[in-house]
């Protein structure tokens, strides 16, 4: 099958919206014809389109979204949009009035259900699946062999946060953890960086490791606590993936 994928595919598990595109993206190549095409190639899209079987739209469902979508249904033969997140007003005003002709795929149904569909289109639900090898719980001594490998004490609760050091994530917050008391780190994508925010952390000590981790399993391992201090759904996809390789966890 000729599989066309849209999306911002970086290869890295560092954001969301593209851990899943990747993922499913290198799942499929192993049985398809898989093309890439990012959401600014717009006189690519629609050539990609004609020459394969399904086309998948992987993005936040935004007005720019809509509109490549909307290109993409007039030359893709089976349209499919992968949500997240709940699609913006923006979106949501466009696609009333003239309704994409696709299947959407979600990983949490209420980001759908205001969706108007095409005559014989869908939702499905769709898992973002975790690999349970790798993110699995070690022992007490493990976990403070890891906090030694990482520069932590051994004898402090370890309180920890994978994700984004963006504006409205809430992660001002570790600073009301004593460092006197806690052992704090951030893992940051090193997306979407919000200069107060680092600086009010590593004002307070907090530790920061930016980019790509590839064994970021080792820091689930070892914290104690993970911190998902996030209040509003603009700033985290609606299932977080995060979340669901931690515990215990203080939201």
């Amino acid at each position: 099958m000729n599989i066309h994928i849209i999306s911002t595919v970086n290869g890295q598990q560092n954001e969301g919206m593209r851990n899943v595109a990747t993922h499913l993206g290198k799942s499929f190549e192993k049985e398809n014809n898989v093309v890439y095409s990012a959401l600014n190639d717009v006189l690519k899209i629609p050539a990609r389109c004609l020459k394969s079987d399904v086309t998948m739209i992987f993005a936040r469902c935004v007005g720019n979204v809509y509109i490549i979508a909307r290109v993409a249904s007039f030359f893709s033969k089976n349209l499919k949009l992968f949500l997240v997140q709940k699609p913006t007003k923006e979106y949501q005003t466009k696609n009333n009035k003239n309704p994409i002709n696709a299947d959407y795929y979600t990983i949490c149904e209420d980001d759908a259900k205001e969706i108007r569909l095409c005559e014989g289109k869908k939702v499905i639900p769709f898992t973002a699946g975790i690999n349970a090898g790798k993110f699995s719980p070690v022992s007490k001594q493990k976990a403070k062999e890891l906090k030694a490998k990482y520069g932590f004490d051994t004898d402090k609760p370890l309180v920890v946060h994978v994700g984004h050091l963006s504006t409205g994530r809430g992660l001002e917050d570790f600073v009301s953890f004593s460092k006197d008391k806690y052992s704090r780190l951030i893992v940051a994508s090193g997306m979407f960086e919000n200069e107060n925010t680092v600086k009010v952390l590593e004002d307070n000590g907090v530790k920061i490791i930016r980019g790509y981790l590839e064994n970021v399993n080792e820091v689930y391992q070892m914290a104690d606590v993970y911190l998902f201090p996030t209040k509003t759904g603009d700033y985290v996809i609606s299932l977080p993936l995060s979340v669901t390789l931690s515990a215990p966890i203080m939201c």
